[in-house]
């Protein structure tokens, strides 16, 4: 028998202070919780008399509450040939996991650091119409929380939870367009 339930709740609030015509700060905050249940139950059927045995080794019985409160604050600058952010925000996070699978917790699990950067660049040309724009983005993390699952035989599966570092992504594109012979042809050329 397999019992499935996902349950997503989350609210999000910003305010915006002008600080002058072109300049303003936003405070921002967003909170989330997820809850997860995965109840799965194995039994034996006894041929004879058709009783059922609850085997606890291949069931899973597994529900998981995760909550994020996230805090955040940005000075925006709106130029009029470039707009620019910087923010910081920070996302405290909590869960807790009630499992009947045996799972092996960590005392001493820390909770994940992520750090972002990101850099974008417009140029948009009205005159010649010539566009060019780009982003680039990279991700690392420290303390990456993983999942370390070990086959116990018969069925049965052990899981714990470590910190590993060296985890990062980095992404880009970019995209430039020109046109030709009076903006009747435009050439584009783009990546990622």
């Amino acid at each position: 028998m397999q019992d499935n339930q996902n349950k997503n709740a989350s609210l999000s609030a910003s305010y915006i202070e002008p600080l002058n015509r072109k300049q303003s700060l936003e405070f921002n905050y967003g909170y989330r919780r997820q809850v997860t249940g995965n109840n799965r139950e194995n039994y034996l059927v006894d041929p004879v008399t058709g009783q059922l045995t609850y085997v606890d080794s291949l069931s899973n019985i597994f529900d998981n509450t995760y909550i994020t409160n996230r805090f955040g604050v940005n000075f925006r600058t709106n130029e009029k040939k470039f707009n620019y952010s910087i923010g910081l925000a920070v996302q405290p996070a909590t869960i807790e996991t009630n499992s009947l699978t045996g799972t092996i917790g960590n005392p001493n699990l820390l909770p994940e650091f992520n750090n972002v950067f990101s850099l974008r660049y417009n140029n948009f040309d009205f005159i010649s119409g010539n566009v060019f724009f780009g982003n680039l983005t990279a991700s690392f993390t420290n303390d990456k929380i993983v999942s370390n699952v070990a086959n116990k035989g018969f069925g049965v599966q052990e899981t714990r939870y470590l910190n590993s570092d060296g985890y990062y992504t980095v992404s880009g594109f970019y995209n430039m367009s020109r046109p030709f012979q009076n903006r009747k042809y435009v050439v584009s050329l783009g990546g990622s």
